[in-house]
């Protein structure tokens, strides 16, 4: 399993919190989990903004390895709006929802 420094830890959780924003309602994202982490990318490449470096070494340390995409759905007045998971990801780790839910307050499906 990989060990994160505390730096690569916060600029993936910033920059997945910068691609979740920057999706329109409906967008259908690209996201890999490499054991005990997540990345979520843009519409065409789910390292999308992701260090180089970090990928690379997510790429060679974590066991696991998982494919898949997010569906956004945009919140409003009657609530926070969800994502939604399919593909390799259809059934996330319960450490892909947590990173996810420390920058988020849409509902995981």
């Amino acid at each position: 399993m990989p060990n994160l420094t505390a730096s690569q830890a916060a600029a993936i959780e910033t920059r997945n919190a910068a691609n979740l924003k920057a999706a329109k309602d409906g967008a259908v994202l690209k996201a890999a989990y490499y054991k005990p982490v997540i990345l979520v990318g843009s519409t065409t490449d789910q390292h999308a903004g992701h260090d180089k470096a970090t990928i690379a070494f997510l790429l060679a340390s974590s066991a696991v390895k998982k494919e898949g995409t997010i569906k956004i759905k945009k919140g409003g007045l009657t609530g926070p709006g969800s994502l939604t998971f399919g593909g390799g990801l259809v059934s996330p780790p319960a450490e892909a929802k947590t990173w996810l839910e420390r920058i988020t307050k849409k509902k995981l499906i």
